[in-house]
Order: structure tokens, then sequence, then C-alpha cells
């Protein structure tokens, strides 16, 4: 008797925590390329400060880049699905961006 193959469900991995120089116009790598089981990733900003941008570049890739636009404390969240669509996980990483 032989099962069905099942694929493992997906772990995502946003990454270590950033810190970027608003003044300097530093952009922060969002890098959930350690993620296991991932077929697709969604990233988003669900905590910034008053003000601050929320726009990704590339936000349904792996590594994605964000750039802030006002001092303050920003949460991205990324959102990793296996081949199915159906069993998705999520991380975060923090982004500190200073004046």
């Amino acid at each position: 008797n032989v099962s069905p193959a099942t694929s493992a469900a997906p772990e995502a991995d946003a990454g270590d925590d950033r810190t970027v120089d608003v003044s300097d116009g530093g952009s922060a790598t969002l890098d959930g390329s350690d993620s296991d089981n991932a077929a697709s990733y969604s990233w988003e900003i669900t905590t910034a400060p008053t003000g601050g941008t929320r726009t990704i570049t590339n936000p349904t890739s792996a590594v994605a880049t964000f750039t802030p636009t006002v001092p303050g404390d920003y949460v991205a969240t990324l959102t990793v699905r296996d081949g199915a669509g159906a069993r998705p996980d999520t991380d975060t990483v923090e982004i500190n961006a200073n004046p």
C-alpha cells in the first residue's frame, strides 16, 4: 500500500532585523530566500510610523527592497505559500529607520 506523497508545509523566514538611515536614502533588503518549501512570496509593510511609506519593490519575490521615507519603526511581513497555495506561513522583520 503506497501513500500519496505530501509536500511539507512552507516555513517563512523573513531574515534578520534591519537598520537604515533615512537621511542617506537608505533601503532595507528584505530576504526571504531561507524560507523552506515556498512556491510563492508576498511582502507587505504591516506597521509604519505616521506618514511612512508602505511601498515595497518586488513584493512577490523572495528578495525585495524597502526604502523608508520617515524615521521610525517599520514591520515587514513575509507570507509564503506552498505550490497548492493552500498552506500559508508568515514571518516578520523589523526595520529601524534612523533620521
